[in-house]
């Protein structure tokens, strides 16, 4: 009891948060890291986000429910069309801890590549700006 985090309750979580997970390529046999800009918006403890435009040409949702000191939901992409999965669709479901100040997250999503193995690993979220129309245009191609 005396180790646990104070409940985030009342906290702002929209805005554009860096967005970093990890994976393996089982088909490369290499570690890679995939990074976007997600703008969250926020409907009572719901988080709905989805990246920014990138020069990965990549979509990104994610749809967070948060109780607590945790994030809980689920996520997709469609990567890119031109790039190494030629726009193949992915989604999982993903769970982060939320830090004490509510601008940063990190957990673990879970998921089923291209060859049907459920594969899991890390995911760290990042608050950087408020969503305003112009911060979507300092974010757009960033990543």
């Amino acid at each position: 009891m005396g180790d646990s985090l104070p409940e985030p309750t009342g906290l702002d979580f929209a805005g554009i948060w860096h967005s970093r997970y990890r994976y393996e390529s089982s088909s490369r046999n290499e570690e890679h890291f995939c990074e976007h800009y997600v703008v969250f918006k926020q409907h009572g403890t719901r988080l709905i986000g989805e990246n920014v435009p990138a020069v990965n040409d990549s979509i990104l949702k994610l749809d967070l429910t948060v109780r607590g000191t945790t994030a809980t939901g689920t996520w997709s992409e469609r990567t890119s069309p031109t790039g190494y999965y030629r726009g193949r669709e992915y989604h999982g479901a993903i769970q982060l801890v939320i830090d004490s100040t509510g601008k940063a997250m990190s957990g673990r999503w879970v998921g089923v590549d291209r060859e049907f193995n459920v594969n899991s690993d890390s995911w760290e979220l990042q608050w950087v700006d408020a969503a305003s129309a112009s911060s979507h245009r300092d974010y757009r191609l960033r990543a």
